[in-house]
């Protein structure tokens, strides 16, 4: 699809394009913060998958729940930047959360603590700067 014809798609369409979007690179943003931490991608633990579709069922919502739905593409300021930064907040507390969880059911599971600083940079360059190039 062109430009063009993005442009003629109805709201709706382009709401649901802008979801599957941000769930696929909530779910990168999940898998690159665990080779950043790693300097690998060979392992890829339950934990990963777990946080994964983590992202992928809990990103759009949290997204949603911030606003980022209703935001006319076009007309991105200081309010949108603030927006994206509470969205992957949010979406960077639910993986937290999940990953706690995981680790309560499943003793001796580790979590790397900076997986989550690196989450919430990957995931506000690949959701914010989705909707930049979009614009």
């Amino acid at each position: 699809m062109s430009g063009a014809h993005l442009v003629r798609l109805p709201g709706r369409i382009k709401i649901a394009l802008t979801v599957f979007a941000d769930a696929v690179f909530l779910s990168m943003a999940v898998v690159l913060a665990y080779g950043l931490r790693h300097a690998s991608y060979a392992s890829c633990g339950l934990l990963q998958v777990w946080l994964s579709a983590s992202a992928v069922r809990f990103g759009p919502a949290c997204m949603y729940l911030c606003c980022l739905y209703r935001e006319i593409t076009r007309y991105l300021g200081p309010e949108f930047v603030i927006r994206v930064v509470k969205g992957c907040a949010l979406v960077t507390l639910v993986l937290i959360a999940t990953a706690f969880m995981y680790a309560a059911m499943r003793e001796g599971a580790e979590f790397p603590r900076t997986m989550p600083v690196i989450f919430f940079l990957l995931s506000m360059l690949g959701v914010g700067g989705m909707r930049l190039l979009a614009r």
